[in-house]
C-alpha cells in the first residue's frame, strides 16, 4: 500500500483536477478544513494529533469525501431543507450525518492497561 503522504498528495491532485477552477491554495485550505474536521471527530480529546496517523491510511478517503461536501455545500449551512422530494439536514459543523457516522472516535488512551 502506498504511504500516507503519497495518498494525500494523490487525493489533492485528483481533487484539483476534478475542481480545476480552484487554486492550489484553495485546495489546500479545503483539505485542511476537512482534515481538522476528521481529527475533531476521530480524536476528540487528543489535541496533539494534528495529522492522519500512519495506522489509519483509509482516513484520507473520508477527508476526500468531506472535501467534496465542503465544495457541494458552497458555504451553505442548512439545518433542514425540503423541496420537490429532495431533503437536506446538515449540522452546524458542516458535516453530514452520513459522513460523521463513518468515523469512530478514539476517546480512550492508547496502550493503557487495567
Amino acid at each position: 500500500m502506498a504511504k500516507l503522504a503519497e495518498l494525500i498528495k494523490k487525493v489533492k491532485a485528483d481533487f484539483k483536477s476534478q475542481y480545476n477552477y480552484l487554486t492550489d491554495d484553495e485546495v489546500e485550505g479545503i483539505y485542511e478544513q476537512a482534515l481538522y474536521t476528521y481529527l475533531d471527530l476521530a480524536f476528540p480529546y487528543h489535541y496533539e494529533v494534528v495529522e492522519i496517523p500512519e495506522d489509519r491510511p483509509r482516513a484520507i478517503y473520508w477527508v476526500k469525501d468531506c472535501m467534496k461536501e465542503i465544495i457541494d455545500r458552497n458555504g451553505i449551512t442548512a439545518t433542514s431543507y425540503s423541496e420537490n422530494g429532495l431533503s437536506y439536514t446538515w449540522s452546524t459543523d458542516m458535516v453530514s450525518d452520513i459522513l460523521r457516522q463513518r468515523v469512530i472516535g478514539l476517546c480512550g488512551v492508547r496502550g493503557s492497561k487495567r
